[in-house]
């Protein structure tokens, strides 16, 4: 039996939220194990979700007018499907030296501050 991708990710939440209880309980090297694998999976999870949800954005687009994703959609569950947009500049080369320059320097004398994020990723070791 092949579970639908909702099924696939609610049964993978649910197996996280269970080693996260045991892991106070068990040694930590075999449930940290579990949990790596676990990652691994969730990740492979979301791709193929992602690729799914892709699919799905597409046959609305063509499927609906821009107006009334603009507007939204209503859908069962009190969920509204809305289309977003989100501008990106480019530069000419010239300018975009000059910003970097602009970057370098204030990094330099410490008139920029880092922030910094921490996230883990997944990926596929390469042979």
């Amino acid at each position: 039996m092949t579970l639908k991708p909702s099924q696939q990710l609610e049964t993978l939440i649910c197996y996280l939220a269970e080693c996260e209880q045991r892991l106070s309980v068990y040694s930590m090297d075999e449930e940290l194990s579990q949990l790596l694998t676990l990652r691994v999976a969730i990740s492979s999870c979301m791709k193929s979700l992602d690729k799914a949800r892709q699919s799905a954005d597409d046959a609305i687009q063509r499927a609906c007018t821009e107006e009334s994703l603009i507007a939204g959609l209503r859908v069962q569950g009190g969920w509204v499907i809305k289309q977003r947009e989100r501008i990106f500049w480019e530069y000419p080369p010239d300018l975009c030296a000059a910003i970097k320059a602009i970057q370098k320097q204030a990094q330099c004398d410490g008139s920029a501050q880092p922030l910094v994020t921490r996230y883990i990723v997944a990926m596929q070791a390469s042979s």
